[in-house]
């Protein structure tokens, strides 16, 4: 008991800021220090099940919140703060659940550029309204007296001041205050005061929740079925607490001696054997609760590859700076395939196994096609490889090393290969690339191979067919036999095109995409690079939102703006064009977007290049549109 009271406290005081890796390791770190001063406590503790009540967690998940151990575990403390949250969250998850949850208390939205900003923080303060603060990135000193709780009496009255305000409190007040940057760092003065709950969306967590979406979506039964064992679990657990409470109970209050105490013995007898019907139902709900799990894990290999994709767009950041990805066009896309994919809505919902086998080919494909349109020519095959590299999966090891191989550059700094290789034909650079791959055990003897056989890799240089050109028996054969006995057919091919590519890669780089393709083919299905033109249209209407403006990006000297022209007069939309650039154009677009947000037109900026500080600024006011704004589905901004 004490043990578990202990690492509670910790987690509800400390655990929140952060992330889902950490907070395993800072609970097992804890429970170390426990061992150590010899306190007991529970290793099978979970405490997503020993904190909140049973009804608890279903109650979030009804209200948007995201059904995994993340997302819970903040929804706890959410749900026992002193201190009020400071919550940091990219993907806006904590937004739409806290509005959803609190909509019955007309929970008000606010923020620190709202004019009306004291005005909302007022009417909370005196009628017990929920206040939700958005893009808290720095604290007002205005909140200072309300984040410290700077509380007093005057007449059987409890007030607060705040600035030169005296406002009645409510003790039904509360405040949440939001970021969506998760770089955002602030004092240590304000850290001691605020509870922090991060719900940055990690691999585990993501995991787990496009798990419970393809569950929900293919296997509703199953879904339900799991739903109900673990609330039926989670009242027997409250079942055999209240028994335990009960039985200390007639202990403490037994006198005399309690063997001559024929009252005490038949409760604890009846105690007993309620305790015991407890636990056989429990025992057989795990049995059939396993059964459910065997189902689910059917969907686990998809649900990982969902989760390897969406971080694969995030990493294409390191790529080029403009590409980042947002958690809800990605949860759009798997949407769109689940939802609206007619070939998908032509397989019986009973088929199984081939709306599994589907949904994970085409998730890829559709991603893809999504993506590419943001990639500028030269990234397409980088994303491209990324994604046939999360499709190999973790079946196939040496395939995944061949292919990490083959996307990293080189790490050599100064190549110790003598230039007059190959004649001297080869560049620094592919010199590097060279030595690098030598360096691995399955072409530790190609550089040899190249040397003594220097005429027929000199071929390879001028060679039209490159594939058919690339000479033999340069490889390890002791480690081809090796391999080849662990890869099935299909992984053999797949690994003997990945050596060869690697070669192309570093002899006959103008032949890499060529060859690339081909193996994009094996891997993710044939003409997978094939996507449809750009539908401007089509990406308008079906793929954005008012609350999701679209980049127009193209090179100097090329205006992109004629295609909104023509999409505009071809949909008979109305819109506004405004250059921005000054004082008087800033002015102008906010004018524009705050009128056409109202009457459903569009807005047209030009040359936000010009203002990419102003640019941060509009992120925030789109996102943060009131409903009284009436914001209609029409709106766009480009």
């Amino acid at each position: 008991m004490t043990g578990d009271t202990l690492i509670s406290g910790a987690f509800l005081a400390y655990i929140g800021f952060f992330d889902h890796y950490y907070r395993k390791v800072l609970i097992n770190y804890w429970r170390d220090l426990l061992e150590n001063a010899g306190l007991l406590y529970r290793s099978d503790l979970f405490l997503t099940d020993y904190l909140p009540k049973p009804n608890e967690r279903f109650l979030w998940q009804a209200n948007r919140l995201p059904d995994d151990d993340l997302c819970t575990e903040n929804a706890i403390i959410l749900s026992k703060f002193n201190r009020y949250p400071l919550i940091i969250d990219p993907a806006g998850q904590a937004y739409e659940f806290l509005l959803s949850f609190y909509k019955d208390r007309k929970i008000m939205k606010t923020s620190f550029a709202d004019d009306a900003f004291m005005k909302n923080l007022e009417t909370a303060l005196r009628f017990g309204t929920p206040l939700l603060v958005q893009d808290v990135e720095k604290i007002d000193p205005i909140l200072n007296s309300v984040l410290n709780k700077e509380l007093y009496k005057t007449g059987g009255r409890v007030l607060i001041r705040v600035g030169d305000q005296e406002i009645d409190f409510a003790p039904t007040f509360t405040m949440f205050m939001i970021t969506r940057d998760s770089n955002a760092r602030f004092t240590p003065d304000l850290c001691s005061r605020v509870t922090f709950v991060n719900f940055t969306v990690t691999p585990s967590s993501l995991e787990e929740q496009c798990l419970n979406i393809y569950l929900r979506n293919e296997r509703p039964e199953t879904d339900q079925k799991r739903i109900r064992l673990m609330k039926l679990q989670g009242e027997f657990k409250v079942k055999l607490r209240e028994l335990e409470d009960q039985l200390l109970n007639a202990l403490s209050n037994a006198t005399g001696n309690i063997l001559d105490n024929l009252e005490v013995i038949k409760t604890l007898q009846n105690l007993k054997d309620e305790a015991s019907g407890v636990q056989r139902e429990m025992e057989d709900s795990e049995k059939v609760l396993e059964e459910v799990k065997q189902d689910t894990e059917v969907y686990r290999p998809l649900a990982v590859a969902t989760s390897k994709i969406f971080f694969a767009m995030g990493s294409m950041s390191q790529v080029y700076f403009l590409y980042h990805f947002s958690l809800a066009f990605f949860m759009d896309t798997v949407y769109s395939l689940l939802n609206e994919n007619r070939k998908l809505a032509e397989i019986s919902k009973s088929d199984y196994t081939t709306r599994l086998a589907f949904i994970y080919q085409e998730l890829f494909r559709l991603i893809y096609q999504r993506v590419t349109h943001t990639l500028r020519n030269q990234d397409k095959m980088i994303f491209a490889l990324r994604l046939a590299q999360i499709k190999l999966g973790s079946g196939s090891a040496a395939c995944q090393d061949l292919l990490t191989q083959l996307i990293r550059g080189s790490s050599i700094i100064e190549s110790k290969l003598s230039p007059k290789i190959l004649g001297g034909k080869l560049s620094t650079n592919q010199l590097k690339l060279l030595e690098e791959v030598g360096n691995s055990q399955r072409f530790n003897d190609l550089v040899a191979h190249i040397e003594s056989n220097e005429h027929e890799w000199l071929q390879l240089l001028k060679a039209v067919n490159v594939e058919d050109a690339i000479p033999k028996g340069w490889y390890n054969n002791e480690y081809e036999s090796n391999l080849a006995s662990t890869l099935n057919p299909h992984e053999k091919e797949i690994a003997s095109s990945l050596r060869d590519l690697t070669i192309i890669k570093i002899l006959r780089p103008d032949r890499f995409k060529q060859a690339a393709e081909k193996l994009i083919d094996k891997i993710l299905g044939e003409n997978f690079l094939d996507v449809p033109a750009l539908n401007l249209g089509y990406v308008v209407e079906k793929e954005s939102n008012p609350k999701s403006p679209l980049l127009l990006c193209s090179a100097p000297g090329f205006d992109a703006s004629y295609k909104v022209d023509t999409l505009a007069r071809d949909l008979n939309k109305k819109y506004e064009a405004v250059a921005i650039g000054s004082s008087e154009g800033f002015e102008q677009a906010d004018r524009a977007i705050k009128q056409a947000a109202k009457v459903g037109s569009w807005v047209l900026l030009k040359n936000v290049h010009l203002a990419p500080a102003w640019l941060q600024e509009l992120e925030k006011k789109v996102h943060g549109l009131q409903a009284h704004d009436v914001i209609t589905h029409l709106f766009r901004i480009s």
